[in-house]
């Protein structure tokens, strides 16, 4: 078996034949022979997801004011505050606040899911 990598000008693989996806990978339906394992790991490296840095909540929440819906919400809320509408300006700022909150919890989970899952490591 041919040790070169398979080609990188094979793009849509979910749409190859199982035989022909098994070619390009240089590889059979028994799978690698353990010279050929070890030649891969030596030359590619470990089958591993590289590890992020950590994003801090402070900068989760910074993130949320590149969203535009609350810039709109801000601007509504300043908006109405100045033509005097006291309670459409709190229920307009509540709405933003919600917003950032949530996207600030979901991010948050997101990440802390993934920096899991990156523990448990490669079998």
């Amino acid at each position: 078996m041919s040790t070169t990598p398979p080609s990188p000008k094979v793009a849509a693989w979910h749409t190859l034949e199982p035989e022909t996806l098994l070619q390009n990978l240089q590889t059979s339906l028994q799978g690698l022979t353990t010279a050929e394992a070890a030649h891969r790991l030596r030359v590619h490296g470990p089958n591993a997801l590289q590890e992020a840095k950590p994003v801090s909540p402070w900068a989760i929440f910074l993130g949320q004011f590149k969203n535009l819906i609350i810039w709109i919400l801000i601007v509504a809320g300043m908006i109405s505050g100045v033509l005097g509408e006291v309670v459409d300006a709190i229920a307009i700022g509540g709405q933003g606040g919600l917003f950032i909150v949530t996207g600030l919890c979901r991010i948050h989970v997101s990440n802390h899911t993934k920096i899991t899952a990156l523990s448990f490591g490669t079998p």
